[in-house]
């Protein structure tokens, strides 16, 4: 809604009235409920939570770019393990698999993938299969620790916005 100001000029009409305060009170009230709008919606955008969620942003062929925060849980015992994003339309990631391991009540963490300097044993693999899982594999006893996983991605069912 477009607010307009009332001009004042010194001795001329209008004068200060309640429905020129009223018309002011009521401007000021529409523009915080808009920018509590605006801090709502980038505040959703920004978020990162579990599930799939629009980005906000397009891909170079206009797509949409959607987030997805994974729980992987936990991590496996010098092996492989494979979990379902849940996306059956996922088409292409848009930025390197990500994530990031964790122990309960510790600050112990790593980025995935990781690649430590005290071995080869020590890696922990990360990567998306053909099928749309999530595969983690560690070199070395990882049961201690669990991972979040992100994916940002376009999907095979969205139309392109724009190509610019």
């Amino acid at each position: 809604m477009a607010f307009d100001p009332t001009v004042f000029n010194n001795s001329q009409q209008p004068g200060i009235s309640a429905d020129e305060l009223n018309k002011f009170g009521t401007g000021i009230k529409d523009a915080h409920d808009s920018i509590d709008e605006i801090n709502d919606t980038l505040s959703d955008l920004t978020t990162l939570s579990l599930g799939e969620k629009f980005t906000g942003r397009y891909w170079r062929d206009g797509k949409k770019i959607y987030s997805n925060l994974i729980d992987f849980g936990t991590l496996p015992d010098t092996s492989t393990k494979e979990i379902s994003t849940g996306v059956d339309d996922l088409e292409h990631l848009t930025c390197p698999i990500s994530g990031w391991t964790y122990k309960d009540n510790s600050i112990d963490s790593f980025p995935l993938p990781f690649v430590s300097t005290a071995g080869s044993q020590y890696f922990i693999d990360l990567c998306l299969t053909d099928d749309n899982k999530v595969r983690i594999r560690t070199g070395t006893d990882r049961s201690d620790m669990k991972a979040y996983v992100v994916l940002k991605y376009t999907k095979t069912t969205d139309e392109v916005v724009s190509n610019e």
